[in-house]
């Protein structure tokens, strides 16, 4: 069952998961959007169709920046 939506606020795409994380998001980036298997919506930054751990908004800045500069390398 889809847990976000998609809204236009103030000229910005926003990404509105249900109780979890408000994304910013510009269709005209090519940025495409993910849903996991619970429902809940990711941005795929690298594009290669699954959502990485530094794309994942549960993990914490930390874990995502560190995750991050692995892929990086």
């Amino acid at each position: 069952m889809k847990k976000w939506r998609l809204v236009f606020h103030k000229g910005i795409y926003v990404i509105e998961n249900n109780n979890g994380e408000v994304i910013n998001y510009n269709p005209m980036d090519g940025i495409q959007i993910l849903e996991d298997k619970d429902g809940y919506a990711y941005l795929d930054l690298n594009g290669n169709g699954r959502i990485d751990r530094f794309e994942d908004w549960h993990l914490s800045e930390l874990e995502r920046y560190q995750e991050l500069q692995l892929n990086l390398i």
